[in-house]
């Protein structure tokens, strides 16, 4: 018998049985990782048939105006909330008054995958904060 058999042997007649003890936080361990294991398979299964395949769902929201020389930049952030990736998305913003447009300019990103957002800025000759800001995506094709 070798000097590791032995050591099995000699832990096994101290316990009885044959059998080791597991601790209390070996068992925590390995019930945190099933929850994780589960809770990951589960994700996945969900988006594999809820999301995929819903369109891109953009969205702009302005975040702030700040004065460049004597330009303004509108700061804004794109959102896609659907299940899809957009190439190519086309973001147009304007100035509007008394529902006239004042100014217009438009910006294009590369690409916004699903479930995520971009960054950008629009520069206008006027101050944004003294009109109606109108942003919203015009277009995207598929990547």
């Amino acid at each position: 018998m070798s000097n590791g058999d032995q050591r099995v042997t000699n832990q096994q007649d101290r316990n009885g049985s044959g059998k080791r003890k597991v601790p209390l936080l070996e068992w925590i361990v390995s019930l945190l990782g099933l929850v994780l294991v589960i809770g990951t398979s589960g994700l996945m299964i969900y988006y594999a048939f809820y999301q995929q395949g819903t369109p891109p769902r953009l969205r702009a929201a302005g975040e702030g105006v700040t004065s460049i020389g004597d330009r303004y930049l509108l700061e804004f952030t794109v959102y896609n909330d659907g299940g899809a990736s957009a190439a190519m998305v086309n973001i147009a913003g304007g100035l509007k008054r008394d529902g006239k447009t004042i100014e217009s300019a438009s910006v294009t990103f590369d690409y916004v995958p699903a479930h995520s957002s971009a960054s950008g800025g629009m520069l206008f000759a006027r101050d944004p904060r003294s009109y109606q800001i109108r942003l919203g995506a015009k277009a995207y094709m598929e990547p």
